[in-house]
């Protein structure tokens, strides 16, 4: 399979998060309404064929990959790290495992510092890097000139300076708690009581970029293009009609992103639910997927002799950043997953494929 890279940019809040399954199932519709349904339907046979025409990673943001999920972290191995970089004395043991239990949330790892470890890489080198800032320990990327030269000068490993605002974060998307007001249907007015209620949605810097890795057979560069440039027409999930979920497209490029020689495992680009002979030994965090149909058929019937049903069943799917093992021998395959049945209707599928990165993790997976 050939692999590319699409760099996109923001243009709106978003209320549906932004996954591979969600962008794969708004380009089928895209793939509908341009070349009609029988070419959609060749186009997902290649799936059934074992000769899938797009795998999908989920849009990343710009020089970034997911940080892959470790094993659990042990107490007796974080009170060592604390006390080798922080001392022995209380307060400080106590403070460097507040910065350790902080630095751990980090869910994103530079494409630069990746690379670099790919070979070898645990989440107790990573925390290394950070604590003795060879890399930042905001967003994991390598130090910048305006990063101190010891851990008390940092805002991220001083908590004590905290309030003082780090000059090289890496500004990301933030969540917000937005009230609505629920309308009667029979008075055309808001309820009374309980007329607002909230829902959440995520707001990206002006300009942030994202990037969505992208691996193809049977499909020409041309044609992918086509499909993201009018995406932009269509927008992208939730409220897509009423001006939220706007991507613009920027370029796309022949990219091929750094992976391990011997891997031991493979990190996951996008959610993932493994297949019968897939691997599903490993360490992951897990979301449950509540997909919902777009297009016309997200309002009106399907079938004209059966009702109509907007909703998926919900599914359970491996996160993004999850890591799985794979023998010495096996070898890394280009893609995990399948399309899942996920509706009552039987020819509609949810996109469950895996994006794997080789990678050598240095621990017992």
């Amino acid at each position: 399979m050939e692999s590319c890279k699409v760099s996109l940019e923001i243009r709106s809040s978003f209320r549906t998060p932004l996954h591979a399954d969600t962008l794969f199932g708004a380009l089928c519709w895209t793939y509908r309404y341009g070349y009609g349904e029988e070419r959609l339907k060749e186009f997902l046979g290649g799936y059934e064929q074992d000769q899938p025409p797009l795998i999908l990673s989920d849009p990343l943001p710009k020089g970034f990959l997911p940080k892959p999920i470790f094993s659990p972290f042990s107490a007796v191995t974080a009170r060592e790290l604390a006390e080798s970089f922080y001392g022995t004395e209380r307060k400080r043991a106590v403070l460097g495992r507040m910065v350790i239990k902080r630095l751990r949330r980090n869910d994103l790892i530079s494409q630069r510092v990746f690379k670099d470890l790919k070979e070898g890489i645990s989440e107790k080198i990573l925390l290394e890097k950070a604590l003795s800032l060879e890399i930042c320990p905001k967003d994991f990327d390598y130090k910048r000139e305006t990063c101190g030269s010891h851990l008390y000068q940092c805002p991220v490993l001083n908590l004590e300076e905290e309030k003082r605002v780090c000059p090289t974060t890496l500004i990301l998307p933030r969540q917000k708690a937005i009230l609505r007001s629920a309308i009667s249907r029979t008075t055309g007015r808001v309820k009374q009581p309980g007329g607002l209620f909230s829902s959440e949605e995520t707001y990206y810097p002006m300009g942030f970029q994202l990037e969505v890795y992208i691996k193809h057979q049977n499909i020409t560069r041309q044609q992918i293009q086509d499909l993201f440039k009018h995406l932009e027409l269509w927008g992208l999930g939730k409220g897509k009609y009423h001006g939220k979920g706007k991507l613009a497209f920027i370029s796309i490029t022949q990219e091929k992103l750094p992976e391990s020689q011997a891997p031991n495992a493979f990190m996951t680009l996008s959610s993932y639910i493994p297949g019968p002979d897939d691997p599903n030994a490993g360490n992951y965090h897990t979301l449950v997927k509540y997909g919902k149909l777009d297009g016309h058929f997200s309002s009106g019937r399907i079938d004209p002799s059966v009702g109509h049903l907007p909703f998926k069943y919900p599914l359970l799917m491996f996160r993004c950043g999850s890591t799985f093992k794979i023998s010495e021998g096996q070898g890394l395959r280009p893609y995990y997953g399948s399309l899942i049945p996920a509706h009552w209707y039987s020819e509609i599928r949810h996109y469950g494929y895996a994006f794997p990165l080789g990678v050598r993790i240095d621990e017992e997976l």
